[in-house]
């Protein structure tokens, strides 16, 4: 502590008790003896007073700012933590809803193709049903498309084109159960059609059935295009995410 202008150095080592039993003693009998010093004392007293209680609201001015400071700083660090917890939180059910089976299915699916020569190789009148179906696939006009490929079953001889494509626009239109049944309806030699039956059953919550088709798909050296598609899929179906998360 600083020291108040004094005429006697004494002063603040007895306010403050510094001095010494003799040393205090000997300044106390001068105190009844000396009324001037009893009067510096008392004036003393006063200043010191005061000067204490400048100091006392100047360090708990010091403390409130340091108190303030540190909760702003608390406030901040748990803001911080709690941004990075939910984004670590957002990317964690991201890279899990990825491999669940409606999302397998909608990151995979992609309708057919509106070929005009598709599983027989066949060229279409285009006043024909099914080419009529296939202009309104081709615009995403599902509902009417539907209304042709119906159409054409089962005594058309255009049948298992129309099967097909109504199972796609099935697919499209998210409704995987009643595209089976159309594949069901057609030739399961081909690839496109194990391709697309494959990604219903996955739809449909049936992966091991699925799986099995996609084995077969994936190693048929014959069609290199869906052997790559069913190996890509059979590879997110086997990730360490799904096994954890959704078996």
């Amino acid at each position: 502590m600083e020291n108040i202008d004094s005429t006697n150095p004494l002063l603040e080592d007895y306010l403050e008790n510094r001095l010494s039993p003799p040393e205090k003693e000997s300044f106390e009998k001068d105190l009844r003896q000396n009324p001037a010093l009893q009067e510096e004392l008392n004036q003393y007293k006063s200043a010191y007073k005061a000067l204490k209680i400048i100091r006392i609201e100047s360090l708990s001015d010091e403390l409130r700012n340091y108190a303030s400071a540190k909760k702003r700083r608390s406030r901040l660090v748990l803001s911080s933590i709690a941004a990075c917890l939910l984004i670590l939180m957002l990317s964690v059910l991201s890279a899990i809803s990825r491999y669940s089976d409606e999302a397998l299915f909608r990151n995979y699916f992609q309708p057919y193709p509106p070929l005009y020569t598709t599983l027989r190789g066949e060229t279409h009148d285009e006043l024909s049903a099914l080419h009529l179906g296939l202009k309104a696939y081709s615009a995403q006009n599902y509902d009417l498309a539907i209304t042709y490929f119906q159409s054409l079953l089962p005594q058309d001889s255009t049948f298992a084109d129309a099967q097909f494509y109504l199972a796609n626009t099935l697919m499209a239109k998210g409704q995987p159960g009643q595209a089976l049944t159309s594949l069901d309806a057609v030739s399961q030699s081909f690839p496109q059609v194990m391709w697309y039956r494959s990604l219903a059953l996955i739809a449909e919550g049936k992966t091991r059935e699925a799986e099995k088709l996609l084995v077969a798909l994936s190693q048929n050296p014959e069609d290199d295009f869906y052997q790559k598609k069913a190996q890509l899929l059979l590879n997110d179906l086997d990730s360490p995410v799904r096994k954890f998360f959704f078996r």
